[in-house]
């Protein structure tokens, strides 16, 4: 029976790759890749164009060894891969290799004892459907991404509120190339992104649920930020965490005080 070699790949620079993982590479008849490996760049460099992942895969394994090469985990196409070869009778071994969601973990200095992994996350609907159900996990949660990175990081803001963040791109696992900050200062940020490299978010847990302020109250902060000159996307962001609303409800509010506003100065300048 053949062997299928699972090979941790870095998503970046390649003299990253361990001494056992550039053996087999060079050894084995065929490498393949998952749907989600953001590894071709760092196998290109190595002279090796992998093939795709499909149904058929397993097959190769008849006419000798196979490498599924990965940055992190498998995607679902590499774990059924996993899954057949084993159920075949063939072995499965394990080189483990830099893994960029785990080396991001690391360097984000945040908490690691324990940690949700979302996967890759797309921009839009589909990545606020995900983050949903992490909402109020008090775990740091660790997820890839690629571009529009800018998009994503203002889907988590609005879905997650702000929190403490750490973006760390596939080609810097060093501190150097990390930026840390928050998810507020993030989707504001005006420096683009990368715009090809795949990126590691790194986002702080939830936080303890905060004393939920009356409608009162929230109205007269929220007219007292109005007479300072703010704007409602300013006063959303800075009232969503302390008062326990969300951002969107801030934000419909100010909205609200602002037209009920403008309707009350034109019927005052009408009754004159």
């Amino acid at each position: 029976m053949s062997t299928l070699y699972v090979v941790g790949v870095p998503a970046g620079d390649p003299e990253h790759l361990t001494l056992r993982a550039r053996r087999i590479l060079g050894e084995v008849p065929h490498v393949v890749v998952d749907a989600v490996a953001p590894v071709r760049p760092s196998l290109a460099e190595l002279g090796i164009a992998p093939l795709q992942v499909g149904e058929d895969t397993v097959g190769l394994l008849q006419a000798g060894d196979l490498a599924l090469v990965v940055s992190g985990w498998p995607g679902a196409a590499g774990r059924a891969l996993v899954q057949a070869a084993a159920g075949q009778g063939h072995d499965v071994a394990a080189v483990p290799g830099p893994a960029l969601p785990i080396t991001a973990l690391i360097l984000s200095g945040l908490p690691a004892d324990a940690f949700l992994y979302l996967g890759r996350l797309p921009a839009g609907a589909a990545g606020s459907r995900r983050l949903a159900s992490a909402a109020h996990r008090p775990h740091t949660l660790l997820a890839l991404a690629g571009p529009p990175l800018g998009d994503i990081l203002a889907d988590l803001h609005e879905a997650l509120g702000d929190r403490p963040l750490a973006v760390v791109p596939a080609s810097s696992l060093d501190s150097r190339g990390v930026w840390r900050g928050s998810l507020a200062a993030a989707a504001d940020r005006e420096v683009p992104w990368p715009a090809k490299e795949a990126c590691a978010l790194v986002i702080g847990g939830a936080r303890a649920e905060p004393e939920r302020w009356d409608a009162e109250r929230l109205a007269a902060e929220i007219e007292a930020r109005l007479a300072q000159g703010q704007r409602a996307k300013e006063i959303s962001r800075h009232l969503s965490g302390p008062s326990g609303w969300s951002r969107r409800q801030v934000y419909d509010l100010v909205l609200h005080r602002v037209r009920e506003g403008g309707k009350a100065a034109r019927t005052h300048t009408n009754n004159e």
